[in-house]
């Protein structure tokens, strides 16, 4: 009852009302009425990204969309809609100027980043896409999935290049530095390295005794990093395949390499861990206190961010270890029309960047986001029934 009379008073108080006749009916809202019901994502944060040059941030999350932040201040800049599931993987291009998203909509898409525009959607997968990468030219894209299979993209016309078959389902993926290979790990607890141009496998990586969630290259391409749900991340030596540090830790959902290659950093339950490279020392703990770690990833100014369950993402900053600002999301969208359902339970209210929301206002099945219009809606309706 206190959220119907929250409703009433808000409508009650920006002169909005509705009629008497047991049914529903569209309430326009004046334009000097804006509503905030969406700030930042409003489900699981599944990744997270810097722009090579550290200014921007990217976030993709289990509410079907993609965000885009600015690094400095912490606003939020930019929603990319359009997956039909929950986001599962991104990537920056290595110019900043494009982005991809994976989904377990079975799809891969490429968006311009400045414009929010979608410029391709990839399909073929037949399951969900579990990573996605750009090649060090930013010329092919990479796709793994669910259905035990790495894909290779023209990135420019959108052709398939090569399909690299795996006996189980793949779970992250990662291009060489001189983008000649690739690398894929999967449920069997492994990671192959793949030849770009033969299809054929070149090396595995064996060690894991559980599902591998990250892959990372070091920036001079010696040594490859991974991440495991058995709570390891383990060091590789690139050319033998023979691992050459463990690191005891909580469950491991990301890993992730410095730009220059001194530190490693990992992330999973309540904290993210930095470590030295070449001792594998431990330097800093970045504790998650009210939820879990889902993502990491590492700026060129020094900077670490974690992706978390609770919809949100943290910047901290890797010398001091302080958290630095939280991405919760920044300016209201306009509601422009809103109706109640007849049984006066749920609210469905339609938003200027042509999204709507069915809330529940006894609070027990929560929110519903509907997307899919190019555009802001003007009206909103519910059946009879």
């Amino acid at each position: 009852m206190p959220h119907i009379i929250m409703v009433v008073l808000i409508l009650a108080l920006t002169g909005v009302g509705w009629g008497a006749s047991g049914g529903e009916q569209i309430l326009p809202l004046p334009a000097s009425v804006r509503l905030v019901p969406q700030l930042g994502h409003t489900g699981k944060v599944t990744s997270v990204a810097f722009s090579h040059d550290g200014r921007q941030i990217l976030t993709g999350s289990e509410d079907y969309t993609a965000k885009l932040w600015d690094t400095a201040t912490g606003a939020e800049l930019r929603t990319f809609r359009g997956h039909q599931a929950k986001i599962n993987c991104i990537a920056f291009s290595p110019d900043g100027r494009r982005m991809l998203t994976g989904s377990w909509d079975k799809t891969v898409r490429l968006w311009d980043t400045a414009s929010g525009e979608e410029l391709h959607t990839f399909k073929g997968h037949g399951f969900e896409v579990s990573g996605v990468a750009f090649s060090p030219d930013g010329l092919k894209l990479l796709s793994g999935s669910g259905d035990g299979t790495a894909r290779l993209w023209d990135a420019v016309s959108g052709t398939l290049l090569h399909t690299f078959t795996n006996v189980d389902a793949i779970t992250a993926v990662a291009f060489s530095l001189d983008g000649r290979h690739i690398f894929t790990a999967s449920l069997d607890f492994t990671v192959q390295l793949w030849d770009t141009v033969s299809g054929g496998r070149v090396r595995t990586f064996r060690g894991h005794s559980s599902r591998i969630t990250g892959i990372a290259v070091s920036p001079d391409g010696r040594q490859l990093l991974t991440g495991s749900l058995e709570g390891t991340a383990r060091l590789w030596n690139m050319t033998s395949g023979e691992c050459v540090k463990k690191f005891a830790s909580d469950p491991v959902a990301g890993v992730a390499f410095s730009p220059d290659g001194k530190w490693i950093l990992t992330g999973g339950g309540d904290h993210a861990q930095l470590r030295e490279s070449k001792t594998g020392d431990l330097a800093r703990t970045f504790r998650s206190t009210s939820t879990r770690i889902t993502s990491v990833a590492f700026s060129t100014e020094g900077k670490l961010l974690t992706g978390n369950e609770n919809g949100t993402a943290r910047l901290w900053d890797a010398a001091s270890g302080a958290e630095l600002r939280g991405l919760q999301g920044g300016g209201a969208i306009r509601a422009e029309a809103a109706v109640f359902s007849p049984d006066g339970r749920r609210l469905l209210t339609g938003f200027g960047d042509g999204s709507a929301q069915l809330q529940d206002l006894a609070g027990t099945t929560g929110r519903r986001a509907f997307q899919g219009h190019a555009k802001g809606i003007t009206s909103v309706a519910f059946s009879p029934d």
